[in-house]
C-alpha cells in the first residue's frame, strides 16, 4: 500500500502566508500520514490544534509528532 507522507510548516508572523500549507493539508486523504516536527509547529493555540486534530481523525489522517 502506498501512502502519502505530509510534512507541514505554519507562518511565524501574520505577514507570512499559509495558503500553500492548507492547501497541502486540504489534500491529505484516508491513510496518510501528516508529519510535524514539534506541536508548535502544528498550531499556534491549542483550540487551533484541537480543529486541525478533529479534521485530521475525520479524514481518517494519522499524526507524526516528533518525527
Amino acid at each position: 500500500m502506498n501512502q502519502l507522507l505530509v510534512g507541514y510548516a505554519r507562518v511565524s508572523t501574520d505577514h507570512q502566508d499559509p495558503t500553500a500549507q492548507r492547501n497541502s493539508l486540504a489534500a491529505c486523504h484516508a491513510g496518510d500520514t501528516l508529519v510535524v516536527t514539534k506541536l508548535d509547529r502544528l498550531a499556534l493555540s491549542l483550540p487551533d490544534a484541537r480543529d486541525i486534530l478533529d479534521e485530521l481523525t475525520r479524514r481518517n489522517v494519522k499524526l507524526s509528532l516528533g518525527g
